[in-house]
C-alpha cells in the first residue's frame, strides 16, 4: 500500500506539472522558468517536513543493533502501539537471522550472495523484469507527448490535465485494491496488462484509419483515459 501511496504523489506531481503549465504562456520562450520557479515552495515545504516528520529506517536501525530507535522509528512512522511495535523489529531481526543477514559483509560480498542464491536471483529477475516492463509499456511516453498526442486530435492542454487528474483517481483505486484478498497484485497485474495492450491497439488503429485526418477526438481521449487508467490498476501497485 505504501508503494502505491507513492505512485499516488508521483502522479499528483505530475497533474501540478501540467496545471503549472496550463497557466503559462505558451507563446513566451522563458516560460519553462516560471513551472521550475512554481516548484521551489513545494521543494521547500517537503524538505522541511522530511527534516522534521521522517524517522530512519525501523529495519536499518534494527539490523545494526539499535532496537530501542528501532522501536521508536517504527512506532512514529507505522501509528503503531510500542509493543506492536517491539514485535515487528524482532521478527525483522529475526529474519535477518535466520537468511544469515551479516551487515559486515562488503558491498561485492553482498553483490554476490544476490547473484548466487536461486531465491535471491528470482526475486531480482521478477523485479527488475517488472520495472523493465513498466518502462517499455509506452506509459511514460504517453504522459510526456499526451499534449501532442491531443493536439493532434483536436483537443486542447486541459485533456492532459484531466487525464492526469484521472489517473491520481485510478492510482487511489488500485491502494485500495492492492491488499483486497479479493484481488491482489497479480490479478490487478494482469487485468491492468491486457486492459493496456486493448487500449493501445485501438489508439494504433484510430490514427492509422485517420490517415493524414484528424481522428475522432472522443475516441482517442477514451483510449488514453483507458491506457492511463488500466496502468494505474496494473503497474502502479508495483
Amino acid at each position: 500500500k505504501l508503494v502505491s501511496l507513492k505512485e499516488a504523489v508521483i502522479v499528483l506531481g505530475i497533474v501540478a506539472g501540467y496545471a503549472a503549465g496550463a497557466l503559462t504562456n505558451p507563446s513566451d520562450p522563458s516560460a519553462w522558468r516560471s513551472i521550475f520557479e512554481a516548484a521551489l515552495p513545494v521543494e521547500l515545504a517537503m524538505f522541511g517536513l522530511v527534516s522534521v516528520l521522517l524517522t530512519e529506517s525501523p529495519r536499518w536501525l534494527a539490523l545494526r543493533g539499535r532496537k530501542e530507535e528501532a522501536v521508536g522509528a517504527l512506532a512514529k512512522s507505522q501509528n503503531m502501539g510500542r509493543e506492536a511495535a517491539e514485535i515487528e523489529v524482532e521478527e525483522m531481526i529475526k529474519f535477518s537471522n535466520e537468511g544469515g543477514g551479516n551487515t559486515d559483509m562488503s558491498f561485492l560480498e553482498r553483490s554476490e550472495a544476490l547473484l548466487t542464491d536461486a531465491t535471491n536471483r528470482k526475486a531480482l529477475t521478477i523485479g527488475v523484469g517488472l520495472v523493465l516492463l513498466q518502462q517499455l509499456s509506452g506509459q511514460p511516453s504517453v504522459l510526456y507527448y499526451a499534449n501532442r498526442i491531443f493536439e493532434k486530435a483536436g483537443l486542447g492542454f486541459e485533456a492532459a490535465v484531466g487525464v492526469g487528474i484521472f489517473k491520481t483517481i485510478m492510482t487511489l483505486v488500485s491502494v485500495a485494491l492492492v491488499e483486497d484478498p479479493k484481488w491482489g497484485r497479480r490479478p490487478l497485474l494482469l487485468t491492468g496488462t491486457a486492459g493496456m495492450t486493448a487500449s493501445l491497439a485501438a489508439l494504433s488503429a484510430i490514427f492509422a484509419q485517420a490517415g493524414g485526418d484528424d481522428p475522432s477526438s472522443t475516441a482517442v481521449l477514451a483510449c488514453v483515459v483507458a491506457f492511463v487508467g488500466f496502468y494505474q490498476i496494473g503497474f502502479g501497485p508495483v
